[in-house]
């Protein structure tokens, strides 16, 4: 006999002008070297589109410069994050 195995999956509504952001971290070999470089990304699921900016550091300060630059390339400031 096979055991029926049911899986469930909740969707996930993203409405349109809504964002997330996160800090990423991304390991780059240079120069035979490991180094570890900091991110601030935006995202929008709804359209699937994102945005990067490069930070020295995940704090406060390089958090609020990433979001002002990550609004400029985006064009405008998302109505939730």
């Amino acid at each position: 006999m096979f055991d029926l195995l049911l899986t469930i999956h909740e969707r996930l509504e993203h409405p349109p002008g809504e964002a997330q952001v996160d800090f990423y971290s991304m390991e780059v070999s240079k120069d035979g070297h490991l180094m570890t470089y900091k991110q601030l990304v935006l995202s929008f699921p709804y359209s699937n589109a994102a945005f990067v900016f490069p930070t020295p550091a995940e704090n406060q300060e390089c958090f609020l410069e990433g979001l002002k630059r990550l609004f400029e390339q985006a064009g405008g400031v998302p109505e939730r994050i």
